[in-house]
C-alpha cells in the first residue's frame, strides 16, 4: 500500500504553520504566536494541519515544541533546503487558492480540488500536486508537476526564493523534485503510477540496476506475448 511522502507529513513549513511563500515575518509572527500558548502550557492546531481533513492520512509525529520550531526554522534557514521543502508544500498566492483552501480547512478535500482544477496557474497547479502526493495519486500529481515545471518554473522561483539567491532552471527544479519524491516512496509506486515518457529520463537515473533489469524483462515479455 502506497503511504504519504514524509517530506509531506513533516515538511517544516507545516510545522511552522505557514505556507511555502510565506515571507519571513509571517513566519516569525506564527513561531511568536505558538511559543505564547506553549507558555500558558497549551497546544496549538494550525488550519495547515488539516485535522478535518477525511480520506487522507494526516497522521505523523508532528508536533509544534519549541525544539521543533527550532529546528524547522534552521532547515528553512538554508535557501537550498527551503526551495526543496516548498517544492511539497502549499501556496496561497490568488483568490482560488482562497477559496479552495476554505474547503479545505472544513475537511472538503474533494470540493478544494475541484476549486483548484477550474484553472491552471502557478499556485493551482502546485497546491493539486500536493492534494494528489498527500491522496498517493502519484500519477495526477506528476501530470501537474509537468505542467507546473514546464510554464512556471521562474515564478515558483520568484514565489519561495523572495531574496533571489537561486538560480535554477526547469530542468533543475523537475530532477530535485523527482529526486527527493523518491528519497520518500520506493521509485517502483511512481513507475507504477504508469509515469509518461517525460518523467522517465528523469526517474531512470533514481532506479537501481536491480529494478531497472526487472523492469526490462517486464517490457520485454509483454513484447513476446
Amino acid at each position: 500500500m502506497a503511504s504519504v511522502p514524509k517530506i509531506i507529513l513533516d515538511n517544516p513549513f507545516r510545522v511552522l504553520g505557514v505556507y511555502a511563500n510565506s515571507s519571513y515575518r509571517e513566519i516569525v509572527a506564527s513561531i511568536s504566536k505558538t511559543t505564547k500558548f506553549l507558555e500558558v502550557g497549551k497546544n496549538i492546531d494550525y488550519p495547515l494541519d488539516l485535522p478535518r481533513v477525511k480520506n487522507m492520512n494526516v497522521e505523523s509525529n508532528l508536533s509544534h515544541s519549541l525544539e521543533d520550531l527550532d529546528n524547522a526554522l534552521a532547515l528553512l534557514s538554508n535557501s537550498e533546503e527551503r526551495l526543496k521543502y516548498a517544492q511539497f508544500w502549499f501556496l496561497r498566492m490568488t483568490p482560488l487558492d482562497e477559496k479552495a483552501f476554505d474547503a479545505l480547512f472544513a475537511g472538503e478535500q474533494n470540493n478544494a480540488l475541484s476549486i483548484w482544477n477550474r484553472e491552471d496557474n502557478l499556485s493551482s497547479l502546485q497546491n493539486r500536486i500536493i492534494i494528489c502526493l498527500w491522496k498517493c495519486d502519484f500519477k495526477s500529481a506528476l501530470q501537474n508537476a509537468e505542467k507546473l515545471y514546464t510554464k512556471y518554473s521562474d515564478d515558483f522561483l520568484k514565489a519561495v526564493d523572495s531574496k533571489g539567491t537561486l538560480v535554477k532552471s526547469s530542468d533543475d527544479l523537475m530532477q530535485t523534485f523527482v529526486d527527493t519524491l523518491v528519497t520518500n516512496i520506493t521509485p517502483n509506486e511512481l513507475l507504477d503510477s504508469n509515469p509518461s515518457p517525460f518523467w522517465l529520463d528523469y526517474l531512470i537515473p533514481t532506479i537501481s540496476d536491480d529494478t531497472l533489469a526487472k523492469m526490462n524483462k517486464a517490457i520485454q515479455d509483454a513484447k513476446d506475448h
